[in-house]
């Protein structure tokens, strides 16, 4: 009888084991997505909320965004699921219109080759992102309070950065803003209190209000603007004697006339 109970003991000690290893060999995906809207029929439920890598191609819409967000804990109201996924890949996607609501049911329609409204917002386990090389567009909204990012690599196609893209990211310690964008919209990066240096590409011609308010440990700004872009005193905190300014060669002076820009007592030209 000893021997019996040993026996069981063993074969459930070595089931355990296998499910475990069966579990944590799932952990990062890669996958072509021909069809937009058909993610779910390419990833078998039982491993939806095992994998913590995703790597995508192809076509997706709102259908598969919803489907995204399920698989990083947030659902489509902003309650939490089991998924675990914490690093997305989606380089190579092209985000294309149509699919059904990705959140709340409002902001429910995906665009071509934007990062449409709150597309992965309060999704708090988020770690880092790549964006479809194609992006053109951040809208509004779309990272605010993925309190866990800590990079994102934003492409070189995006033109526009909308109002509150990543505010209150308190864990992004690192953002490229490509030479392509032009405008950054009002609290864009508010409360990123772990950036500590951002650049300002020269293409950019306007800067929301607050848009880099409330970043404590931000102690450099690299403007490489020739001409200062339009912004008005509330976009910096208001310590701007803490900050070091730098900005073109033969540029300085037209910062220290520029209004918003003038009250920095810092300013440097590289």
């Amino acid at each position: 009888m000893k021997r019996f109970y040993i026996i069981i003991l063993l074969q459930l000690l070595m089931w355990q084991f296998l499910s475990f290893s069966s579990q944590a060999q799932i952990v990062s995906r890669t996958i072509h997505i021909e069809k937009a809207g058909t993610l779910s029929t390419l990833i078998p439920s039982k491993d939806k909320y095992l994998i913590e890598e995703l790597i995508l191609s192809g076509n997706i819409n709102g259908t598969d965004i919803k489907y995204i967000r399920e698989m990083t804990g947030g659902g489509e109201y902003c309650d939490m699921t089991n998924g675990k996924l914490i690093k997305l890949n989606l380089e190579d996607v092209n985000i294309v219109a149509g699919g059904i609501p990705y959140i709340w049911q409002k902001y429910d329609r995906t665009e071509n080759n934007c990062v449409s409204d709150y597309m992965f917002y309060d999704l708090e386990q988020l770690n880092s992102i790549i964006l479809p090389r194609n992006t053109i567009a951040i809208g509004v909204g779309t990272f605010n309070l993925c309190t866990g990012l800590k990079s994102v690599n934003i492409g070189n196609n995006v033109s526009t950065i909308c109002r509150d893209a990543f505010s209150y990211c308190p864990e992004l310690t690192t953002v490229t803003i490509p030479e392509s964008v032009t405008s950054i919209g009002e609290s864009a990066f508010w409360h990123c209190s772990s950036l500590t240096s951002i650049t300002i590409p020269n293409r950019v011609i306007s800067i929301g209000a607050r848009a880099l308010e409330d970043c404590t440990r931000l102690s450099e700004i690299h403007c490489k603007a020739q001409n200062p872009p339009t912004i008005n005193s509330s976009v910096f905190d208001k310590s701007k004697n803490r900050l070091k300014l730098y900005v073109p060669k033969g540029s300085s002076k037209a910062y220290k006339n520029a209004e918003g820009w003038k009250e920095f007592t810092n300013i440097i030209e590289e």
